[in-house]
């Protein structure tokens, strides 16, 4: 596992043997910044075979052997490289870089397959799987002082990303648009960052007028 910085991860459970075993189980918490893992399929795959009997193989993702959750969803593993970003208001997308996740929300489940993404906001439904996009480029961003010492700044990001203004998390909308209103530094320069599901970054500084 790799933790991007600000994230908050609780090992809510980690027992039995990984394998075959049907008492092992690991569940991840996630509840605000990003994570990729990689998991062999080892560890969860074989619980979805159906060469399994069918009261042992697992039925939902609620029933994964690894799992990590969210404020808005579950995350089941089937054996795969995935990552994981939260909002500040619990936003939520999964990335898959190898094999395949399931996502569960809201009573729906959704298979996101090597190279998709989805984005889940809480107590909504997954979005559609789509296809990963590069990493946000703060394109069309706007700054504007509103006092000698506040500073609104405006734009849009892919809403896969997260970001970061002078390290304070950032919320955005399910089209990834935002408004940030803060201090202004005495430099008149904002720090930005941008980071990805798969813990990708970009980082900017931004002067304003």
């Amino acid at each position: 596992m790799e933790l991007a910085e600000k994230t908050t991860l609780e090992i809510k459970a980690l027992s039995g043997e990984a394998g075959t075993s049907l008492d092992q189980k690991t569940v991840l918490v996630i509840t605000q910044g990003q994570i990729l893992c990689a998991v062999g399929r080892f560890v969860s795959a074989p619980f979805w075979s159906q060469t399994l009997p069918q009261n042992q193989r697992q039925q939902s993702i609620q029933e994964s052997h690894f799992r990590v959750e969210t404020p808005a969803a579950v995350i089941g593993v089937k054996g795969t490289t995935f990552g994981v970003s939260v909002a500040p208001d619990g936003q939520t997308a999964v990335q898959t870089i190898e094999g395949s996740v399931g996502v569960l929300a809201a009573g729906q489940e959704v298979i996101v397959e090597k190279g998709q993404f989805v984005v889940v906001q809480p107590q909504m439904k997954p979005t559609a799987p789509e296809q990963i996009p590069t990493l946000s480029e703060l394109e069309g961003i706007s700054a504007v002082r509103l006092t000698p010492k506040t500073v609104r700044l405006q734009g849009q990001i892919s809403p896969a990303d997260l970001l970061y203004v002078e390290d304070q998390g950032v919320e955005t909308d399910a089209a990834g648009e935002f408004v940030y209103i803060g201090q202004l530094p005495a430099s008149r320069r904002l720090k930005v960052t941008l980071r990805g599901p798969s813990v990708r970054e970009r980082h900017y500084i931004i002067t304003v007028p």
